[in-house]
């Protein structure tokens, strides 16, 4: 119910009048009942409704309703955002929750094609080169990871599909006689939840391509993804779906 009409009665409620009684409520009592109703709880139900993206978080638990920021939930194997932090809602269940950022602008790298000591460093190079690319351009960017004859790493230049959900590193192709030996991709400028974690279908083309993958978030992560098969055999049965690690 955007204004002027915000009961949706076909009335004019604009603020400071928002209940059309005549009488004054604007913030913070936005509701006219004599409550305290500030952002984030803008609706009064004791939720958090933040004109933020992180408002289509999934959050759960009493306490967890009236932390400011996003509840999200780990998988074995994954690790908690950068800047998170975790409480402990009434029900006794973890809440991990990712603040609010802001994105600054930073310099692009030209390292396509250049000669790095291990897949990681090759990774970190062309992570940086899509970061803040891909959250202008609300894209998602990937490429390959590579080494060459002479045993050095590299990777090969971005690609787009243009499509803020989806990349595909088959379409940025490596050098003659180079082997694949890891993919890497952005997630998009949507600032979703979700996007701070490799999604299942990432896990599932790493672990179908016997390569690992490396991910840059919208709030800056380098993270890597180990396949199963690809862990040492003493950490296969501590991580059956794979383990996530930071490379930044």
């Amino acid at each position: 119910h955007p204004s002027p009409d915000l009961l949706g009665d076909g009335q004019h409620h604009p603020s400071p009048d928002l209940l059309g009684d005549g009488q004054h409520h604007p913030s913070p009592d936005l509701l006219g009942d004599g409550q305290h109703h500030p952002s984030p709880d803008l609706l009064g139900d004791g939720r958090p409704h933040p004109a933020s993206p992180y408002d289509l978080a999934d959050v759960s638990g009493p306490l967890a309703d009236n932390i400011p920021g996003t509840n999200i939930r780990l998988d074995p194997g994954d690790i908690p955002p950068r800047q998170s932090h975790v409480v402990i809602d009434q029900e006794g269940k973890q809440v991990t929750v990712i603040p609010e950022v802001t994105i600054y602008g930073q310099p692009q790298s030209t390292g396509a094609g250049a000669s790095f000591a291990s897949p990681d460093d090759a990774a970190r190079a062309a992570l940086a080169e899509i970061d803040t690319k891909s959250v202008d351009d609300n894209v998602e960017y990937a490429g390959n990871i590579y080494q060459n004859k002479d045993g050095s790493y590299s990777f090969s230049g971005p690609v787009t599909l243009g499509s803020n959900s989806e990349s595909d590193p088959r379409h940025s192709p490596i050098p003659a006689g180079a082997t694949r030996v890891a993919t890497y991709h952005s997630h998009a400028g949507g600032f979703h939840p979700s996007d701070e974690f490799f999604s299942g279908t990432d896990k599932w083309k790493a672990i179908g391509a016997k390569n690992s993958s490396y991910l840059v978030t919208p709030m800056g992560q380098l993270l890597k993804y180990t396949p199963p098969d690809l862990l040492p055999s003493s950490q296969q049965q501590a991580y059956p779906g794979g383990l996530v690690t930071r490379v930044d």
